[in-house]
Protein backbone atom coordinates (compact mmCIF):
# COMPACT_ATOMS: atom_id res chain seq x y z
CA UNK A 1 0.00 0.00 0.00
CA UNK A 2 1.32 3.46 -0.93
CA UNK A 3 0.06 6.86 0.21
CA UNK A 4 0.92 9.89 -1.88
CA UNK A 5 -0.07 13.49 -1.08
CA UNK A 6 0.70 16.13 -3.68
CA UNK A 7 3.30 13.83 -5.28
CA UNK A 8 4.57 14.45 -8.81
CA UNK A 9 2.30 12.67 -11.25
CA UNK A 10 3.46 9.20 -12.42
CA UNK A 11 6.44 9.26 -10.05
CA UNK A 12 5.72 5.94 -8.31
CA UNK A 13 6.49 2.61 -9.91
CA UNK A 14 5.79 -0.52 -7.92
CA UNK A 15 6.48 1.07 -4.52
CA UNK A 16 4.60 -0.70 -1.75
CA UNK A 17 4.05 0.41 1.85
CA UNK A 18 5.45 3.91 1.16
CA UNK A 19 4.35 7.34 2.36
CA UNK A 20 5.14 10.40 0.26
CA UNK A 21 4.03 13.90 1.26
CA UNK A 22 4.76 16.67 -1.23
CA UNK A 23 7.40 14.40 -2.74
CA UNK A 24 8.80 15.89 -5.96
CA UNK A 25 6.08 18.58 -5.81
CA UNK A 26 8.57 21.25 -6.83
CA UNK A 27 7.34 24.41 -8.58
CA UNK A 28 8.96 23.44 -11.87
CA UNK A 29 8.11 21.16 -14.76
CA UNK A 30 11.60 19.68 -14.94
CA UNK A 31 10.63 16.73 -12.73
CA UNK A 32 7.68 15.68 -14.80
CA UNK A 33 7.88 12.00 -15.65
CA UNK A 34 10.71 11.20 -13.14
CA UNK A 35 10.14 7.71 -11.89
CA UNK A 36 10.57 6.79 -8.25
CA UNK A 37 13.04 3.86 -7.86
CA UNK A 38 11.46 0.62 -6.90
CA UNK A 39 11.37 0.06 -3.14
CA UNK A 40 9.11 -0.50 -0.21
CA UNK A 41 8.47 1.14 3.14
CA UNK A 42 9.82 4.52 2.10
CA UNK A 43 8.93 7.66 4.07
CA UNK A 44 9.52 10.93 2.23
CA UNK A 45 8.48 14.37 3.47
CA UNK A 46 9.42 17.45 1.52
CA UNK A 47 9.87 18.62 -2.05
CA UNK A 48 12.32 16.32 -3.87
CA UNK A 49 12.84 14.21 -0.76
CA UNK A 50 13.76 10.58 -1.48
CA UNK A 51 13.25 11.08 -5.20
CA UNK A 52 15.27 7.93 -6.03
CA UNK A 53 14.81 6.34 -2.63
CA UNK A 54 15.56 2.72 -1.79
CA UNK A 55 13.56 0.47 0.47
CA UNK A 56 13.22 1.40 4.14
CA UNK A 57 14.58 4.93 3.69
CA UNK A 58 13.43 7.97 5.69
CA UNK A 59 13.95 11.31 3.94
CA UNK A 60 12.60 14.52 5.43
CA UNK A 61 13.36 17.98 4.07
CA UNK A 62 13.84 19.67 0.73
CA UNK A 63 15.83 17.27 -1.53
CA UNK A 64 16.83 15.26 1.53
CA UNK A 65 18.14 11.91 0.34
CA UNK A 66 17.06 12.81 -3.14
CA UNK A 67 19.30 10.15 -4.74
CA UNK A 68 19.28 7.71 -1.83
CA UNK A 69 19.56 4.31 -3.50
CA UNK A 70 21.43 1.01 -3.61
CA UNK A 71 21.13 -0.02 -0.02
CA UNK A 72 18.20 0.35 2.27
CA UNK A 73 17.76 1.97 5.63
CA UNK A 74 19.15 5.41 4.91
CA UNK A 75 17.95 8.29 7.13
CA UNK A 76 18.30 11.83 5.80
CA UNK A 77 16.69 14.72 7.65
CA UNK A 78 17.19 18.39 6.82
CA UNK A 79 17.59 20.69 3.87
CA UNK A 80 19.55 18.71 1.21
CA UNK A 81 20.78 16.33 3.92
CA UNK A 82 22.41 13.36 2.18
CA UNK A 83 21.19 14.68 -1.11
CA UNK A 84 23.18 12.25 -3.28
CA UNK A 85 23.76 9.57 -0.65
CA UNK A 86 24.00 5.95 -1.76
CA UNK A 87 23.79 3.24 0.88
CA UNK A 88 22.56 3.02 4.43
CA UNK A 89 23.92 6.32 5.74
CA UNK A 90 22.46 8.70 8.32
CA UNK A 91 22.63 12.44 7.65
CA UNK A 92 20.77 14.90 9.87
CA UNK A 93 20.98 18.68 9.63
CA UNK A 94 20.99 21.43 7.05
CA UNK A 95 23.25 20.23 4.16
CA UNK A 96 24.69 17.49 6.36
CA UNK A 97 26.53 15.00 4.12
CA UNK A 98 25.48 17.03 1.12
CA UNK A 99 27.99 15.48 -1.32
CA UNK A 100 28.17 11.98 0.17
CA UNK A 101 27.47 9.84 -2.88
CA UNK A 102 29.00 6.58 -1.70
CA UNK A 103 30.12 5.17 1.61
CA UNK A 104 28.27 2.74 3.77
CA UNK A 105 27.63 3.11 7.46
CA UNK A 106 28.37 6.83 7.74
CA UNK A 107 26.68 9.04 10.33
CA UNK A 108 26.79 12.81 9.78
CA UNK A 109 24.81 15.04 12.12
CA UNK A 110 24.87 18.84 12.36
CA UNK A 111 24.35 21.96 10.31
CA UNK A 112 26.77 21.88 7.36
CA UNK A 113 28.50 18.85 8.85
CA UNK A 114 30.59 16.84 6.37
CA UNK A 115 29.27 18.76 3.39
CA UNK A 116 32.22 18.01 1.06
CA UNK A 117 32.69 14.28 1.73
CA UNK A 118 31.81 12.37 -1.41
CA UNK A 119 33.08 8.89 -0.55
CA UNK A 120 33.75 7.46 2.92
CA UNK A 121 33.09 4.39 4.99
CA UNK A 122 32.23 4.00 8.67
CA UNK A 123 32.78 7.71 9.34
CA UNK A 124 30.95 9.50 12.18
CA UNK A 125 30.75 13.30 12.23
CA UNK A 126 28.61 15.12 14.79
CA UNK A 127 28.49 18.88 15.40
CA UNK A 128 27.78 22.12 13.60
CA UNK A 129 30.20 22.37 10.65
CA UNK A 130 32.14 19.41 11.99
CA UNK A 131 34.15 17.93 9.13
CA UNK A 132 32.64 20.53 6.86
CA UNK A 133 35.51 20.49 4.37
CA UNK A 134 37.21 17.27 5.31
CA UNK A 135 38.45 14.83 2.69
CA UNK A 136 37.16 11.40 1.79
CA UNK A 137 38.26 9.63 4.96
CA UNK A 138 37.31 6.26 6.38
CA UNK A 139 36.78 5.36 10.03
CA UNK A 140 36.89 9.01 11.13
CA UNK A 141 35.13 10.07 14.33
CA UNK A 142 34.77 13.85 14.74
CA UNK A 143 32.44 15.09 17.45
CA UNK A 144 32.11 18.74 18.42
CA UNK A 145 31.54 22.09 16.80
CA UNK A 146 34.08 22.57 13.97
CA UNK A 147 35.89 19.36 14.93
CA UNK A 148 37.82 17.81 12.05
CA UNK A 149 36.85 20.71 9.80
CA UNK A 150 39.65 19.93 7.31
CA UNK A 151 40.35 16.36 8.46
CA UNK A 152 42.11 14.27 5.83
CA UNK A 153 43.53 11.21 7.60
CA UNK A 154 41.80 7.88 8.08
CA UNK A 155 40.97 6.26 11.42
CA UNK A 156 41.33 9.37 13.61
CA UNK A 157 39.22 10.27 16.65
CA UNK A 158 38.61 13.99 17.26
CA UNK A 159 36.40 14.94 20.21
CA UNK A 160 35.80 18.54 21.28
CA UNK A 161 35.03 21.93 19.83
CA UNK A 162 37.61 22.68 17.11
CA UNK A 163 39.45 19.46 17.95
CA UNK A 164 41.65 18.47 15.00
CA UNK A 165 40.36 21.44 12.97
CA UNK A 166 43.25 21.27 10.47
CA UNK A 167 43.81 17.62 11.16
CA UNK A 168 45.66 15.52 8.60
CA UNK A 169 47.63 12.34 9.13
CA UNK A 170 46.20 8.98 10.07
CA UNK A 171 45.21 7.32 13.32
CA UNK A 172 45.32 10.34 15.63
CA UNK A 173 43.38 10.98 18.81
CA UNK A 174 42.48 14.51 19.96
CA UNK A 175 40.29 14.86 23.06
CA UNK A 176 39.45 18.36 24.27
CA UNK A 177 38.52 21.75 22.89
CA UNK A 178 41.11 22.95 20.35
CA UNK A 179 43.19 19.84 20.95
CA UNK A 180 45.45 19.22 17.92
CA UNK A 181 43.82 22.16 16.15
CA UNK A 182 46.77 22.45 13.75
CA UNK A 183 48.12 25.28 11.64
CA UNK A 184 45.93 27.43 9.36
CA UNK A 185 48.85 27.82 6.93
CA UNK A 186 49.72 24.12 6.73
CA UNK A 187 47.24 21.31 7.01
CA UNK A 188 48.63 19.01 9.66
CA UNK A 189 50.06 15.75 8.29
CA UNK A 190 51.66 14.08 11.30
CA UNK A 191 50.29 10.69 12.28
CA UNK A 192 49.81 8.41 15.29
CA UNK A 193 49.75 11.16 17.94
CA UNK A 194 47.52 11.52 21.00
CA UNK A 195 46.43 14.83 22.54
CA UNK A 196 44.22 14.79 25.63
CA UNK A 197 43.19 18.10 27.19
CA UNK A 198 42.11 21.49 25.90
CA UNK A 199 44.74 23.07 23.62
CA UNK A 200 47.02 20.02 23.82
CA UNK A 201 49.23 19.84 20.69
CA UNK A 202 47.46 23.02 19.58
CA UNK A 203 49.95 24.00 16.84
CA UNK A 204 50.61 20.47 15.64
CA UNK A 205 51.73 20.15 11.99
CA UNK A 206 53.94 17.32 10.70
CA UNK A 207 55.29 15.88 13.94
CA UNK A 208 54.33 12.29 14.65
CA UNK A 209 53.91 9.78 17.48
CA UNK A 210 53.66 12.40 20.24
CA UNK A 211 51.61 11.97 23.41
CA UNK A 212 50.38 15.12 25.17
CA UNK A 213 48.09 14.83 28.20
CA UNK A 214 47.01 17.96 30.07
CA UNK A 215 45.80 21.45 29.30
CA UNK A 216 48.13 23.00 26.68
CA UNK A 217 50.62 20.13 26.92
CA UNK A 218 53.04 20.39 23.95
CA UNK A 219 51.02 23.45 22.89
CA UNK A 220 53.70 24.84 20.55
CA UNK A 221 54.99 21.56 19.11
CA UNK A 222 54.86 21.63 15.31
CA UNK A 223 57.32 19.23 13.66
CA UNK A 224 58.80 17.61 16.78
CA UNK A 225 58.38 13.84 17.13
CA UNK A 226 58.26 11.00 19.64
CA UNK A 227 57.70 13.19 22.73
CA UNK A 228 55.65 12.45 25.85
CA UNK A 229 54.35 15.37 27.93
CA UNK A 230 51.97 14.91 30.86
CA UNK A 231 50.71 17.80 33.00
CA UNK A 232 49.28 21.30 32.71
CA UNK A 233 51.46 23.24 30.22
CA UNK A 234 54.03 20.43 30.25
CA UNK A 235 56.47 21.03 27.39
CA UNK A 236 54.38 24.04 26.30
CA UNK A 237 57.24 25.79 24.47
CA UNK A 238 58.68 22.79 22.62
CA UNK A 239 58.55 23.67 18.91
CA UNK A 240 60.71 22.17 16.14
CA UNK A 241 63.48 19.56 15.91
CA UNK A 242 62.91 18.55 19.54
CA UNK A 243 62.45 14.79 19.69
CA UNK A 244 62.42 11.91 22.18
CA UNK A 245 61.68 14.00 25.28
CA UNK A 246 59.77 12.81 28.35
CA UNK A 247 58.28 15.73 30.32
CA UNK A 248 56.02 15.04 33.31
CA UNK A 249 54.59 17.50 35.83
CA UNK A 250 52.78 20.82 36.20
CA UNK A 251 54.72 23.38 34.12
CA UNK A 252 57.51 20.85 33.63
CA UNK A 253 59.92 22.20 31.01
CA UNK A 254 57.99 25.49 30.96
CA UNK A 255 58.75 27.40 34.13
CA UNK A 256 59.64 30.77 32.61
CA UNK A 257 63.37 29.95 32.88
CA UNK A 258 65.18 27.73 30.37
CA UNK A 259 61.89 26.78 28.71
CA UNK A 260 62.54 23.96 26.27
CA UNK A 261 62.00 25.31 22.75
CA UNK A 262 63.74 24.20 19.54
CA UNK A 263 66.49 21.62 19.06
CA UNK A 264 66.06 20.13 22.52
CA UNK A 265 66.08 16.32 22.36
CA UNK A 266 66.41 13.16 24.43
CA UNK A 267 65.68 14.82 27.79
CA UNK A 268 63.80 13.45 30.79
CA UNK A 269 62.24 16.15 32.99
CA UNK A 270 60.03 15.05 35.87
CA UNK A 271 58.46 17.23 38.57
CA UNK A 272 56.32 20.33 39.00
CA UNK A 273 58.17 23.30 37.48
CA UNK A 274 61.20 21.12 36.79
CA UNK A 275 63.42 22.85 34.25
CA UNK A 276 66.35 21.97 31.98
CA UNK A 277 69.75 23.67 32.04
CA UNK A 278 69.04 25.46 28.75
CA UNK A 279 66.22 25.97 26.24
CA UNK A 280 68.02 23.72 23.75
CA UNK A 281 69.31 21.16 26.26
CA UNK A 282 70.02 17.64 25.02
CA UNK A 283 70.55 14.29 26.73
CA UNK A 284 69.67 15.45 30.27
CA UNK A 285 67.78 13.93 33.17
CA UNK A 286 66.17 16.37 35.62
CA UNK A 287 64.26 15.12 38.67
CA UNK A 288 62.38 17.82 40.57
CA UNK A 289 62.65 21.59 40.72
CA UNK A 290 65.23 23.76 42.47
CA UNK A 291 63.43 23.38 45.82
CA UNK A 292 64.02 19.63 45.98
CA UNK A 293 66.84 19.08 48.48
CA UNK A 294 66.33 15.46 49.53
CA UNK A 295 66.28 12.15 47.68
CA UNK A 296 64.49 9.33 49.48
CA UNK A 297 63.87 5.63 48.90
CA UNK A 298 62.22 4.67 52.19
CA UNK A 299 62.20 0.95 51.50
CA UNK A 300 66.00 0.96 51.15
CA UNK A 301 66.59 3.41 53.98
CA UNK A 302 68.06 5.99 51.59
CA UNK A 303 67.64 9.66 52.42
CA UNK A 304 70.20 11.78 50.62
CA UNK A 305 70.44 15.49 51.21
CA UNK A 306 72.76 18.21 49.95
CA UNK A 307 74.89 17.93 53.08
CA UNK A 308 75.13 14.27 53.94
CA UNK A 309 74.82 10.65 52.99
CA UNK A 310 73.49 8.66 55.94
CA UNK A 311 75.66 6.27 57.92
CA UNK A 312 75.20 2.65 56.91
CA UNK A 313 74.55 3.29 53.22
CA UNK A 314 77.35 2.00 50.99
CA UNK A 315 77.32 4.79 48.44
CA UNK A 316 79.74 7.48 47.33
CA UNK A 317 79.33 11.21 46.97
CA UNK A 318 80.92 11.96 43.60
CA UNK A 319 82.11 15.55 43.28
CA UNK A 320 84.99 17.92 43.90
CA UNK A 321 85.58 17.49 47.60
CA UNK A 322 85.57 20.66 49.67
CA UNK A 323 89.02 22.21 50.04
CA UNK A 324 88.09 23.36 53.55
CA UNK A 325 87.63 19.82 54.82
CA UNK A 326 90.94 18.14 55.64
CA UNK A 327 91.30 14.49 54.70
CA UNK A 328 91.91 13.61 58.35
CA UNK A 329 88.49 15.02 59.29
CA UNK A 330 86.40 13.43 56.56
CA UNK A 331 83.00 12.28 57.81
CA UNK A 332 81.33 11.00 54.63
CA UNK A 333 81.97 8.42 51.93
CA UNK A 334 83.41 10.31 48.97
CA UNK A 335 85.15 10.09 45.61
CA UNK A 336 86.57 13.00 43.70
CA UNK A 337 89.43 15.51 43.64
CA UNK A 338 90.91 16.82 46.84
CA UNK A 339 93.17 19.79 47.32
CA UNK A 340 95.27 18.72 50.28
CA UNK A 341 95.17 21.03 53.29
CA UNK A 342 96.72 19.06 56.09
CA UNK A 343 99.37 16.81 54.54
CA UNK A 344 101.64 16.42 51.55
CA UNK A 345 101.29 13.23 49.53
CA UNK A 346 103.90 12.05 47.02
CA UNK A 347 105.49 15.46 47.22
CA UNK A 348 102.32 17.11 45.85
CA UNK A 349 100.25 19.71 47.67
CA UNK A 350 97.85 20.88 44.94
CA UNK A 351 95.63 17.84 44.96
CA UNK A 352 95.08 14.31 43.74
CA UNK A 353 92.45 11.67 43.09
CA UNK A 354 90.83 10.67 46.37
CA UNK A 355 88.33 8.10 47.64
CA UNK A 356 87.15 7.54 51.16
CA UNK A 357 84.86 5.00 52.86
CA UNK A 358 83.56 6.04 56.24
CA UNK A 359 81.65 4.92 59.26
CA UNK A 360 81.84 5.97 62.87
CA UNK A 361 84.37 3.28 63.78
CA UNK A 362 86.80 3.16 60.88
CA UNK A 363 87.83 4.69 57.58
CA UNK A 364 89.78 3.70 54.48
CA UNK A 365 91.34 6.21 52.11
CA UNK A 366 93.02 5.86 48.71
CA UNK A 367 95.03 8.65 47.10
CA UNK A 368 96.51 8.64 43.59
CA UNK A 369 98.52 11.01 41.43
CA UNK A 370 99.13 10.61 37.69
CA UNK A 371 102.30 12.74 37.76
CA UNK A 372 104.19 10.29 39.93
CA UNK A 373 102.24 7.18 38.96
CA UNK A 374 101.69 6.49 42.66
CA UNK A 375 98.71 5.04 44.48
CA UNK A 376 98.67 4.76 48.27
CA UNK A 377 96.22 3.52 50.87
CA UNK A 378 95.82 4.09 54.61
CA UNK A 379 93.19 3.46 57.25
CA UNK A 380 91.98 4.57 60.65
CA UNK A 381 90.67 2.45 63.48
CA UNK A 382 89.23 4.10 66.60
CA UNK A 383 90.71 7.47 65.70
CA UNK A 384 94.28 6.39 64.93
CA UNK A 385 95.58 6.65 61.36
CA UNK A 386 97.97 4.07 59.94
CA UNK A 387 100.92 5.15 57.82
CA UNK A 388 100.49 5.47 54.06
CA UNK A 389 101.29 2.28 52.20
CA UNK A 390 102.27 2.50 48.56
CA UNK A 391 100.43 0.18 46.23
CA UNK A 392 102.12 1.51 43.10
CA UNK A 393 105.01 3.94 42.74
CA UNK A 394 107.94 4.65 40.45
CA UNK A 395 109.82 1.61 41.74
CA UNK A 396 107.22 -1.05 41.00
CA UNK A 397 104.88 0.17 38.28
CA UNK A 398 105.23 -1.16 34.72
CA UNK A 399 104.75 0.72 31.49
CA UNK A 400 102.81 -1.39 29.03
CA UNK A 401 103.33 -0.94 25.29
CA UNK A 402 102.39 -2.74 22.13
CA UNK A 403 104.26 -3.83 19.04
CA UNK A 404 103.76 -5.15 15.51
CA UNK A 405 101.72 -8.23 14.70
CA UNK A 406 100.56 -9.88 11.49
CA UNK A 407 98.75 -12.94 10.16
CA UNK A 408 98.91 -14.13 6.54
CA UNK A 409 97.84 -17.27 4.67
CA UNK A 410 98.04 -18.93 1.28
CA UNK A 411 94.92 -17.85 -0.58
CA UNK A 412 93.21 -18.17 -3.96
CA UNK A 413 95.14 -21.23 -5.25
CA UNK A 414 97.69 -23.86 -4.23
CA UNK A 415 101.43 -23.21 -4.74
CA UNK A 416 103.59 -25.45 -6.93
CA UNK A 417 107.02 -26.18 -5.36
CA UNK A 418 110.10 -28.29 -6.14
CA UNK A 419 110.16 -31.76 -4.61
CA UNK A 420 112.87 -32.71 -2.09
CA UNK A 421 114.27 -29.23 -1.58
CA UNK A 422 113.57 -26.16 0.56
CA UNK A 423 110.84 -23.86 -0.84
CA UNK A 424 109.72 -20.49 0.48
CA UNK A 425 105.93 -20.51 0.96
CA UNK A 426 104.19 -17.57 -0.66
CA UNK A 427 101.68 -16.38 1.95
CA UNK A 428 99.83 -14.01 -0.38
CA UNK A 429 96.75 -12.96 1.64
CA UNK A 430 96.84 -10.95 4.89
CA UNK A 431 94.35 -11.28 7.74
CA UNK A 432 95.99 -8.28 9.42
CA UNK A 433 99.30 -6.42 9.43
CA UNK A 434 99.29 -3.66 12.04
CA UNK A 435 102.56 -2.00 11.00
CA UNK A 436 102.73 -2.92 7.31
CA UNK A 437 105.77 -5.04 8.10
CA UNK A 438 104.80 -8.16 6.12
CA UNK A 439 105.39 -8.36 2.35
CA UNK A 440 102.61 -10.49 0.85
CA UNK A 441 103.34 -9.72 -2.81
CA UNK A 442 107.10 -10.10 -3.51
CA UNK A 443 109.37 -11.49 -0.78
CA UNK A 444 106.71 -12.96 1.54
CA UNK A 445 108.70 -12.00 4.62
CA UNK A 446 108.11 -10.16 7.95
CA UNK A 447 110.56 -7.28 8.62
CA UNK A 448 109.33 -5.39 11.74
CA UNK A 449 110.80 -2.02 12.65
CA UNK A 450 110.53 -2.52 16.40
CA UNK A 451 113.22 -4.52 18.18
CA UNK A 452 112.22 -7.25 20.57
CA UNK A 453 111.18 -10.83 21.09
CA UNK A 454 108.44 -12.16 18.83
CA UNK A 455 106.30 -15.24 19.10
CA UNK A 456 106.28 -16.76 15.61
CA UNK A 457 104.14 -19.60 14.22
CA UNK A 458 104.05 -21.25 10.80
CA UNK A 459 101.60 -23.97 9.71
CA UNK A 460 101.73 -25.51 6.19
CA UNK A 461 99.55 -28.06 4.42
CA UNK A 462 100.95 -30.33 1.71
CA UNK A 463 99.60 -33.25 -0.33
CA UNK A 464 102.77 -35.29 0.49
CA UNK A 465 105.15 -35.69 3.42
CA UNK A 466 106.64 -32.39 4.56
CA UNK A 467 108.94 -30.54 6.97
CA UNK A 468 108.15 -26.92 7.94
CA UNK A 469 110.66 -24.32 9.12
CA UNK A 470 110.99 -20.69 10.22
CA UNK A 471 113.96 -19.03 8.53
CA UNK A 472 115.65 -15.90 9.87
CA UNK A 473 117.68 -13.70 7.53
CA UNK A 474 117.77 -16.42 4.87
CA UNK A 475 118.88 -19.27 7.14
CA UNK A 476 117.04 -22.12 8.83
CA UNK A 477 116.09 -21.17 12.41
CA UNK A 478 113.25 -23.38 13.81
CA UNK A 479 112.26 -26.65 12.11
CA UNK A 480 109.66 -29.36 12.75
CA UNK A 481 109.88 -33.06 11.73
CA UNK A 482 108.22 -34.98 8.92
CA UNK A 483 104.46 -35.05 8.61
CA UNK A 484 102.75 -37.95 6.82
CA UNK A 485 101.27 -37.40 3.35
CA UNK A 486 98.23 -35.15 3.08
CA UNK A 487 98.74 -33.58 6.55
CA UNK A 488 99.39 -30.18 8.08
CA UNK A 489 102.67 -29.52 9.90
CA UNK A 490 103.52 -26.59 12.18
CA UNK A 491 106.36 -25.10 14.19
CA UNK A 492 106.82 -22.01 16.30
CA UNK A 493 108.75 -20.27 19.06
CA UNK A 494 110.41 -17.03 20.19
CA UNK A 495 112.60 -15.16 17.72
CA UNK A 496 114.56 -11.98 18.44
CA UNK A 497 114.44 -9.37 15.66
CA UNK A 498 116.57 -6.21 15.74
CA UNK A 499 113.80 -3.87 14.49
CA UNK A 500 115.64 -2.81 11.33
CA UNK A 501 117.19 -5.46 9.06
CA UNK A 502 116.15 -8.79 10.60
CA UNK A 503 113.37 -10.70 8.82
CA UNK A 504 111.66 -14.08 9.00
CA UNK A 505 110.08 -16.35 6.37
CA UNK A 506 108.20 -19.64 6.22
CA UNK A 507 109.75 -22.62 4.36
CA UNK A 508 108.73 -26.17 3.49
CA UNK A 509 110.59 -29.37 2.37
CA UNK A 510 108.30 -31.93 0.74
CA UNK A 511 108.60 -34.99 -1.45
CA UNK A 512 105.63 -33.68 -3.42
CA UNK A 513 105.04 -30.52 -5.44
CA UNK A 514 101.91 -28.92 -3.93
CA UNK A 515 101.41 -26.52 -1.01
CA UNK A 516 97.69 -26.24 -0.30
CA UNK A 517 95.81 -22.92 -0.27
CA UNK A 518 93.97 -22.60 3.06
CA UNK A 519 93.04 -19.70 5.33
CA UNK A 520 93.14 -22.11 8.27
CA UNK A 521 95.87 -24.62 7.30
CA UNK A 522 98.64 -22.69 5.53
CA UNK A 523 99.19 -19.78 7.90
CA UNK A 524 102.13 -17.58 9.01
CA UNK A 525 101.86 -15.22 12.04
CA UNK A 526 103.94 -13.30 14.57
CA UNK A 527 103.40 -10.89 17.48
CA UNK A 528 105.79 -8.67 19.46
CA UNK A 529 106.05 -9.81 23.12
CA UNK A 530 108.55 -7.46 24.72
CA UNK A 531 111.65 -5.42 24.06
Amino acid sequence: MSITINHQTNDISGVGGSVTINGNAVPTTSLTGVTQSSGSFITSLGAGAGQSGSGGAVTIGYQAGQSNSYGGGGVHIGYQAGKVSIGGNVTIGNSAGLALSYGPYCTIIGTNAGTTISSASRTTIIGAEAGKQCGNVDDLTAIGNMSGFYASGNASTLLGSWAGYYSGGIERVALGAYSMRGSPSWNSTGAYSVGVGAYSLFNYTSGEKNVAIGHSALYSATTSKWNVAIGHNAGYGLTTASDNNVIIGYLAGYTGTNNLTASASNNIIIGASAQATASNANNEITLGNASIASFRIPGLGINWTTSNIPVGIDVLKIDTISTTQAANNTTTAQIGWRTLTSQTLFGQTDGCMYTSTYNTGSMHQIFGDYRTGQVAIRGRESGTWTSWRNVLDSSNHTTYTTGPTFRAFRGTSSQTVSANSWNKVQFNTESWDTDNAFDSTTNYRFTPQKAGYYTVNVNIGCTNQAIVSIWKNGAEYLTAGWASGGSYMSTGGLVYLNGSTDYIEGYVWTDGTVVEASAQGTVFSAIWVRG
